[in-house]
Parts: C-alpha cells; structure tokens; sequence
C-alpha cells in the first residue's frame, strides 16, 4: 500500500505521533505539506491521511482523492470545535471557514482517526458518523529507539511549553515558583515570559522529533510538569506528556483530568506538593514502575499501529 500524508508541518510532534512518523512503519508512505493536492499527485497512491484538515483547499483535495476511488483518513488529535479563547489560534478555530471545512472533511473522508474518546463524542455531536470514528491513541515510537527507560533519582524537574501553554503554566505560577526555588527546574520552549520569577537551572530551545526524544534522557530529571487549565478543549487532549516522560525515567505530575488518570501519574491540583512527593525515593519508582510496565504492554507504537492496519482493511 502507497500511502501520502499531508500535515501542515512535515516534521512538527504532530506528522511524528499521527502522521509520517507512524504510517511510514507500516506503509511505503510519503510527506507533503501541500493543502491543494491534485489528481496527478494522488494518481499512483492508495490512501490520502490528512492531518488536521480545516481549510477549503485539504476539503478539495479529499474529494478529488475519493473521485480516484482513494481511500480516505482524516486525523485529529485535539478537539478543534471547543479551542481555549485564551489560545493565539482562538480566533482562526472559530472562523466560518474552519468549522465548515473542519466537519465537511470529517463527513467526507473514509474513515475518522483520533486519539481520545472526547474528541470523539465532540465529533460526534456534530454530525460525524461515529461507526467511522477511530480511537488509536498516541504511542512511543519503538521503532526510532527501544523502549527501556532508566529511573532518575536527581532533583532535577522538567517543564517545557510554548507560548501557547502560558496560560496553563500561569495555572501553577506560585507552585512552580517555589519549586524553581527547590529544586532544580530545567526548561525547553519559548520561558522567557516566566525568566524574572522562576530560577532555572537550564533552559532549552524547542527541539523536533526525533532530536525531542533523544535528548529528553540525557537531562537526568526526576519529574515533568505538565501544567493544564481545566477546559473542555483540554479535556480532549492526549496524554503524550506521560509517554514522553516515562520513556525519559521521569515520572509525570499533571492535573485531574480524564486522559492523564493513568498509572504512575502523579495527579494534583497543587505541583509543589506533586513533586515533594515524587521526591521520595519509594513513591517516586513505585509511579515510574506502573507507567513504564502500562507503557511497554500497551503503547508502543509496534502494537498500537496494527489499529491502523485493521481500520485500512475496512
């Protein structure tokens, strides 16, 4: 099977979880980040997987693809009918032509692949035939690095976002404060807003996968930080946080929200207390241990891609 996958950036976290990054694994597959994708760039593949489509020229690219008799898959890894307002892309998810073109693509592709159950039951309510509607959650890539993570038992605490996670990072400002004050905070992301309140060990620049995953082991941290706003956009979201974590030996404090009540997960509505916690030797592997073993028998990407394989067969 021939398979071209169009994401809005080829070699951005979201085309390595939903896209390339697991179709290549399992297909020959090829990358585009062309929104208008024409009949004689589709004439010689069997599956068009569109990521995140929501503009009139990914609407017409998935039909002319269905007038090829080419299979269709549409894949969404946020809930983007319920945005944050206090997200800088607010304005562009409630525009007329996202949400149209948002639920035309979800009506007229084959099938519907995303990574929570709440983004499923939002599509849902807007229309989208639910027997479609795919449920493959995200998964560490065994194929790129074995999935055997070493427990770190440092005072070294890990926090990464950009300016999109500000407002979930204002969220735990005075815990995360204290915490800087501590312990040792190593950042990766756009800090700079937070650099005359918080004290940081070290602070990183964004990094792509897979150079992301790569480096996340070498930072020697005991915990990460996953700051979350309690919104029903953020309900939606997937838990790659914990993965990226466990697969890092840090063990994962996050709030009580659906997607994140996993084994090993240290959930609370106080971080301070989180990673006091977590800093207790015992607790500390007891978390790590029931994340890395839930990890290892149920989201490696080698198993979680035979999802794909069964729905393509449909």
């Amino acid at each position: 099977m021939k398979v071209l996958v169009s994401c809005y950036i080829t070699y951005n976290a979201v085309n390595w979880y939903r896209g390339f990054g697991t179709y290549s694994h399992m297909a020959e597959t090829y990358s585009t980040n062309e929104d208008l994708i024409t009949w004689d760039k589709l004439n010689d593949i069997d599956c068009l997987v569109m990521i995140r489509p929501n503009n009139y020229d990914q609407v017409d690219s998935l039909m002319f693809a269905k007038s090829l008799g080419i299979k269709t898959v549409v894949d969404y890894d946020d809930d983007v009918f319920n945005s944050n307002p206090s997200s800088p892309a607010y304005e562009k998810t409630i525009s007329k032509e996202w949400i149209e073109c948002s639920i035309k693509s979800l009506k007229i592709a084959d099938h519907v692949t995303v990574s929570t159950q709440a983004i499923a039951d939002s599509f849902v309510k807007q229309g989208v035939d639910p027997a479609k509607i795919f449920i493959i959650p995200n998964a560490y890539n065994d194929y790129h690095r074995p999935f055997d993570p070493k427990p770190n038992l440092t005072d070294r605490i890990f926090i990464r976002g950009d300016h999109f996670a500000h407002p979930d990072i204002l969220s735990q400002f005075e815990s995360i404060r204290m915490i800087s004050q501590m312990y040792k905070l190593v950042a990766m992301g756009e800090m700079q807003l937070f650099f005359p309140f918080f004290k940081f060990e070290e602070c990183y620049q964004y990094l792509t996968p897979p150079f992301y995953f790569d480096a996340l082991p070498t930072l020697n941290c005991r915990a990460m930080m996953k700051p979350m706003l309690d919104t029903v956009f953020n309900r939606a979201k997937s838990n790659c946080s914990w993965i990226e974590a466990t697969s890092a030996g840090m063990v994962l404090i996050a709030p009580n929200l659906p997607e994140f009540q996993r084994p090993g997960v240290v959930l609370t509505d106080h971080f301070f207390a989180g990673v006091k916690h977590v800093m207790e030797d015992d607790a500390y592997l007891e978390a790590f241990n029931l994340s890395k073993e839930y990890i290892k028998n149920n989201l490696l990407l080698s198993k979680v891609n035979e999802l794909r394989e069964n729905m393509l067969t449909q």
